[in-house]
């Protein structure tokens, strides 16, 4: 295949919409900034909020679900995804997400969606079904690790409330190549409105440079990769930060950042 094809998607996109506009999309109220941190309260702007959200029983060592929406924060509580549900049937990892409903969550974070392996990706996909079937009013929101495919897409359009594209890279060059596949689908499915790109950041991960790679650990590569994001799909709702190895301040101007190109219109 040639770099030409591969970069064809993005490039029809424009002549598509000027012929009959975008496919139909879900909307999630914006500005979305969703933050995977441990420090909820002092960044300067967050919508939502996980993975360490407590209520009840589970509030030793976690976040005040309560507290957090009386902040105004959406508390996402993480359940597990794909390592679940190798031992789970879809019934029972659907019966464990919804439990978080049971117990009072506003809402969950699935942690994650995309495997190699066939049966459990269609293991997920039956499961989000359910519980969303089964748990009316429970915000879902899942993280999608991997390509994302038809199948994924016209799930999560069913039965997801908040995609979160996990495109942990780094560099402000050769950004069609690193997000555009993901995004021409999303396009494709109808679901740009209630999807986000997750980006990385791990600025103090102690494994840099041996078996962990850097992401978008400077202020100038988040700015050119959100840029990058807000040009190209403005029907995103916002962004989201995988950042349980980064240091407070580059999260502190991410969150800046992002207020900047996602509210800032």
């Amino acid at each position: 295949m040639t770099n030409n094809a591969r970069s064809s998607p993005l490039k029809v996109l424009p002549l598509l919409v000027l012929l009959g506009g975008a496919p139909p999309t879900a909307q999630v109220k914006s500005p979305v900034i969703v933050f995977w941190t441990a420090y909820p309260y002092q960044l300067p702007h967050i919508t939502h909020f996980t993975p360490n959200v407590g209520i009840g029983d589970d509030s030793e060592q976690s976040f005040s679900h309560d507290k957090l929406r009386a902040s105004g924060i959406m508390p996402l509580k993480s359940v597990p995804g794909k390592i679940a549900a190798r031992d789970l049937t879809a019934e029972a990892l659907a019966q464990r997400w919804g439990e978080a409903h049971e117990q009072g969550y506003a809402g969950i974070a699935i942690d994650e969606f995309g495997s190699r392996e066939g049966e459990i990706n269609a293991k997920m996909i039956k499961a989000l079904g359910i519980v969303r079937r089964d748990s009316a009013g429970l915000f879902i929101a899942v993280w999608h690790a991997g390509p994302l495919t038809g199948e994924f897409a016209r799930a999560y359009g069913r039965n997801a409330d908040l995609v979160m594209l996990e495109t942990y890279v780094a560099g402000d060059a050769y950004l069609a190549w690193k997000f555009g596949p993901k995004l021409s689908c999303a396009w494709r499915e109808g679901i740009l409105g209630k999807t986000v790109f997750a980006l990385g950041i791990n600025d103090v991960d102690k494994r840099l440079g041996t078996t962990v790679q850097p992401w978008a650990n400077t202020p100038r590569e988040l700015q050119a990769q959100m840029r990058w994001i807000r040009s190209h799909a403005p029907e995103m709702p916002g962004i989201a930060f995988f950042a349980s190895h980064a240091s407070f301040d580059i999260q502190r101007r991410a969150s800046e950042i992002a207020w900047s190109i996602f509210a800032g219109d």
